[in-house]
């Protein structure tokens, strides 16, 4: 024992004994008074000494475990270091499926995972009655085919598709030529030949420009004009006229005059300019039967342009110019007038109309024709046997009545005002 330790052992015995001698009498010091000792009883007993001068200030004796001090308050912490479970207060969750790393293990210790009857070449399928999943065959297809190595590595061309129950099918693949056709939505598609199909192969070899003509079933070549013509022994301006390289037709072989003379066709033609000379009115025949009601003549002149309102079949229109459209006419006002069409069709504002100019039209709606003489009418789009008599109205000719409900309209562009 060193000399320092055994003085600090002296002075120990020499307090001892001066507090058995003096009792609670003896000044110890501001570290030895009964602040913080008991000295009652011939007794040194400590008290609880603040975390200034080293103690805990708490009564520590029936603490078990860690002590925390926290802003010079003592308290008492569980010791919770055996796991983590324990140690981060969560209780134990060893049974809660944490993912953790798995040693050993196989898809078959999954709860939902039933590997009853499993076999080479199964699959899992999942049962969604049962929650699980389970072996199952893998399905067959059109050929006998159970293989399912051969479904998921394939080395040739195949074609599977699935029915309305899931069930994954083989179709077999058709023969060149075939198509794959719809069959409806509850039945599989095929393969199927075109209606008419075949194979179909040249003979020779085709050149530019060449006519294509059949010599079998099955079987065509190209031929050249020339050898067209030969082939099918052809006369030139009966059979077929001439044909040049170029695609055009040559103009010294048409056949249109071929009976008339040289002499014949200059007094034709003239005959011709002194007709158009002199004047007179090309005659047409625009008549035709009209055997059923909302029709006109065939041969009758007819125009398409756009309506500016609603129109129906037989309406009166003029032209109205603001809106370069054509609305129905009205014999009450002059802007209206004069009527140069008639509607041959329904068709709303801005819709591109069939329109008559000149000919035959029927309607046994519309028209109701007592007389020859057919005039605008006072009623919109309406034509009547009737003119106008009230001042201000417009009188239009349009036409002559063929019967009650036939009318050939060739309208005048003259309008005169009541």
């Amino acid at each position: 024992m060193k000399i320092k330790e055994i003085s600090i052992f002296s002075l120990l015995i020499i307090l001892l004994a001066s507090m058995v001698a003096f009792g609670s009498n003896v000044f110890l010091g501001p570290y030895f008074d009964d602040t913080y000792f008991d000295l009652s009883d011939d007794a040194l007993i400590l008290k609880v000494v603040p975390h200034e001068k080293g103690g805990l200030e708490t009564d520590v004796s029936a603490y078990d475990g860690l002590l925390k001090i926290s802003g010079g308050s003592t308290s008492q912490i569980t010791d919770n270091s055996i796991n983590w479970d324990i140690a981060y207060g969560w209780g134990d969750h060893s049974g809660e499926g944490y993912l953790k790393v798995i040693t050993g293990e196989s898809i078959g210790d999954l709860s939902d995972v039933d590997l009853t009857d499993i076999a080479n070449e199964k699959i899992l399928q999942y049962n969604f009655t049962s929650g699980n999943w389970e072996c199952k065959t893998a399905p067959a297809g059109n050929g006998g085919y159970t293989d399912l190595i051969e479904f998921v590595d394939q080395t040739a061309w195949r074609l599977f598709y699935s029915n309305n129950l899931g069930d994954v099918t083989e179709l077999a693949l058709g023969t060149d030529g075939q198509y794959l056709k719809s069959t409806g939505a509850t039945s599989a598609p095929i393969f199927d030949t075109p209606a008419g199909a075949g194979t179909v192969t040249t003979s020779g070899t085709p050149e530019i420009n060449d006519i294509a003509r059949f010599i079998g079933a099955t079987v065509i070549e190209g031929l050249s004009y020339a050898e067209f013509k030969a082939a099918l022994d052809l006369e030139i301006g009966t059979d077929l006229q001439a044909y040049s390289a170029d695609n055009a037709f040559r103009t010294d072989k048409l056949n249109v005059f071929a009976s008339i003379t040289e002499a014949e066709l200059y007094t034709v033609l003239s005959d011709v300019d002194e007709f158009i000379e002199a004047g007179d009115a090309i005659e047409r025949n625009y008549y035709s039967v009209l055997d059923s009601d909302n029709t006109y003549s065939s041969n009758a002149d007819v125009d398409s342009q756009p309506v500016g309102e609603t129109v129906t079949f037989g309406d009166l229109l003029y032209f109205n110019w603001a809106d370069k459209e054509w609305k129905k006419t009205d014999a009450d006002a002059a802007a209206t007038m004069p009527g140069l069409r008639i509607a041959l069709e329904g068709k709303d504002d801005s819709e591109i109309c069939l329109m008559l100019v000149k000919g035959y039209i029927r309607d046994d709606n519309a028209f109701a024709f007592a007389g020859a003489m057919v005039y605008a009418s006072v009623t919109p789009g309406a034509m009547s046997s009737t003119a106008p008599t009230e001042t201000g109205d417009q009188v239009q000719r349009v036409g002559v009545a063929k019967s009650a409900d036939i009318l050939f309209f060739d309208p005048s562009i003259d309008v005169g005002e009541i």
